[in-house]
């Protein structure tokens, strides 16, 4: 089914309703935000109270945990398949292993 852009306003648009379904369910505590880590939303960053998942497959499987810190209150990214996340505070970004050592960081304007 193709998608054209809206007249007014270029957003696209559907000529028949799509049907939501479903698929799986997962139940976390203190959930603040999840993410798509890829377009075809097949593994996801969710930040909890305290640490970053990385969820993935059919069955929202947890792929990989981090540690995250109180003061990186941001966007989150994972990449479990090598053992990383991209963690967002309000003044750095910080890439951390599984075991929370920093790999990498930049700090910014807040």
């Amino acid at each position: 089914m193709p998608f054209t852009p809206a007249a007014d306003t270029g957003a696209m648009t559907q000529s028949r309703p799509l049907r939501a379904a479903l698929i799986c369910e997962l139940a976390l505590d203190g959930v603040k935000k999840v993410v798509a880590n890829d377009h075809a939303r097949r593994s996801f960053t969710a930040s909890t109270h305290g640490r970053v998942l990385a969820l993935a497959g059919a069955d929202l499987a947890v792929m990989g945990r981090w540690p995250l810190p109180a003061e990186a209150p941001g966007g989150h990214a994972t990449l479990a398949d090598h053992g990383l996340a991209l963690v967002a505070g309000s003044d750095h970004l910080a890439l951390i292993e599984a075991d929370g050592r920093s790999r990498w960081s930049f700090a910014h304007a807040p």
